[in-house]
């Protein structure tokens, strides 16, 4: 449950209301009362909320700074980058694409 962010279209295009979060209206105290009635109500929707989100983050956030991470290390901005998983397989696949090992 989180109030609108303003300036934040981001934010928004990647979390729905009902379906990954619930908003509030920050101007209408009763309005977080509400959402936080509705949400201890439902279990279903607590479920929901919770797969629903954690999917999103990992599709956009968490796989947007990796990305970040990788192109700043390829442009020598960094060391390796932070999710080593992701470093083995690029550094795999940049290994055969130039045919020796990283």
């Amino acid at each position: 449950v989180t109030s609108r962010l303003d300036n934040r279209p981001k934010t928004e295009s990647i979390f729905v209301d009902g379906r990954d979060v619930l908003y509030y209206n920050a101007a209408q105290p009763g309005h977080l009362a509400a959402q936080l009635d509705r949400l201890k109500a439902d279990r279903s929707l607590q479920e929901k909320l919770v797969t629903n989100a954690r999917a999103q983050l990992v599709r956009h956030l968490i796989a947007e700074t990796q990305i970040s991470e990788i192109l700043a290390w390829i442009s020598g901005g960094i060391g390796k980058p932070k999710a080593a998983h992701w470093w083995d397989v690029i550094k795999t696949s940049l290994g055969k694409l130039i045919g020796k090992s990283l």
